[in-house]
């Protein structure tokens, strides 16, 4: 499976970094955020580039990569709960992996109140080869840098 990499940030306070690859045949946008620390203004950037995208190039299957986030111990659950009051990124299918046992957790969180507020059912996964099965993937799926 060809995935592409992310820079890591360098240094303990270093900003987490985001890119977005899109695999424009399948209509997927991979979204990864890679850093020390998710906090409320990283996952909020981190939606507007995703919504940057989505005006210009339209709604795909979203897939987020929160596997190289180190701790998530800044973002409070309250605002995770507070998330279902934001306007929702559009997409057709979203499927959040998680490889961290607390960002897990917190993703499944953000999963329920989606499926509660909004009958969205995002998927939450610990592994790409998860989440290539949850969108019917092919390992030689082909990833081009995002242009948003």
């Amino acid at each position: 499976m060809t995935i592409p990499e992310i820079q890591e940030p360098v240094g303990r306070k270093a900003a987490p970094v985001c890119t977005l690859h899109v695999a424009k045949d399948d209509k997927v946008l991979l979204a990864r955020l890679a850093g020390p620390a998710l906090t409320p203004a990283t996952l909020s950037a981190f939606d507007d580039a995703i919504r940057t995208f989505t005006a210009k190039w339209g709604v795909h299957r979203d897939l987020l990569d929160f596997s190289a986030v180190e701790d998530a111990s800044d973002l409070p659950s309250k605002f995770i709960a507070n998330r279902s009051q934001f306007e929702p990124v559009p997409h057709v299918r979203l499927v959040l992996v998680a490889s961290k046992p607390a960002i897990f957790g917190l993703c499944r969180m953000y999963a329920s109140y989606q499926r509660a507020t909004s009958g969205e059912d995002p998927a939450v996964v610990s592994t790409m080869d998860q989440a290539y099965a949850a969108l019917s993937l092919q390992p030689s799926t082909q990833w081009a840098e995002a242009e948003y």
